[in-house]
């Protein structure tokens, strides 16, 4: 079953809008996410999006990395949800399939985290 994900809008940004982690984020997540540090390193944020996923705490702020990593916060509380290597399908979504060719390359580094088998 697909979720739904709406992009609203895309905001160019260097910095990211966080305030606090959430529980789920801090506690339950901390695994994922020296896992995600120790693969694929940190990376350099890239643009974010205004997400709709129809989510009962609203809209999240999506931060895309240069190594294809996701910082997924929410718009409201500016609260980080989770972070995640992004499949290159999701990545593609942002643009409704039509990737800017500045950023085809996160694409590419998507896949290979793909193929290397770093997505769970």
């Amino acid at each position: 079953m697909a979720h739904y994900f709406k992009v609203i809008k895309e905001i160019k940004t260097e910095t990211i809008e966080t305030s606090v982690e959430s529980y789920h984020f801090s506690v339950e997540r901390q695994e994922r996410r020296q896992n995600i540090q120790r693969l694929v390193g940190k990376g350099k944020l890239v643009t974010s999006f205004i997400v709709d996923r129809q989510h009962r705490n609203g809209y999240t702020r999506e931060y895309l990395f240069d190594n294809g990593i996701v910082l997924v916060v929410n718009e409201k509380t500016h609260r980080i949800v989770t972070e995640y290597i992004s499949r290159p399908s999701h990545i593609r979504r942002y643009w409704d399939y039509n990737v800017p060719s500045q950023y085809q390359y996160i694409v590419n580094i998507a896949r290979k985290w793909q193929n290397l088998g770093y997505i769970d």
